[in-house]
């Protein structure tokens, strides 16, 4: 059994020294994932991703499920003060994480997103539209 340090520079070397190493978090097979995200600051909308039975990761391409939930304000509010203490200007940002408790444990920020979900929350979309005309006026 490798120690914390040996097994991320297995990992590092592995990936040449490019990637991203999260620490599992078992919660993902029972509590699921939240994806809050934030456009301009302002919240939009927050989805709880599960995988399937048996497994951990979220995406649809494995199985996973999507489905749009309304998070407390004091969940929306930590994903807030994350995002704001990430370098530079936020136009878009998706916050994951595990809700336990009510208490946000983030995985991750995201601030180049491949998937949306504008199908979850059509109204983001022209939120989002909004915002980038906005900083483009």
């Amino acid at each position: 059994m490798r120690n914390d340090a040996s097994a991320l520079a297995c990992a590092a070397a592995m990936l040449g020294g490019e990637g991203l190493i999260q620490r599992y978090q078992r919660e993902i097979e029972t509590i699921s994932e939240t994806s809050i995200f934030l456009i301009d600051d302002d919240y939009s909308p927050a989805l709880l991703k599960r995988p399937k039975s048996g497994h951990f990761r979220v995406q649809s391409d494995h199985g996973g499920s999507v489905e749009r939930i309304f998070p407390s304000a004091a969940v929306i509010a930590a994903a807030r003060r994350i995002a704001a203490d990430c370098p530079g200007e936020l136009l878009y940002a998706r916050v994951d994480a595990i809700v336990r408790g009510g208490e946000l444990l983030l995985k991750e920020v995201e601030r180049v997103e491949p998937e949306l979900f504008f199908a979850y929350c059509p109204e983001a979309a022209a939120h989002l539209a909004n915002a980038l005309i906005d900083k483009l006026s």
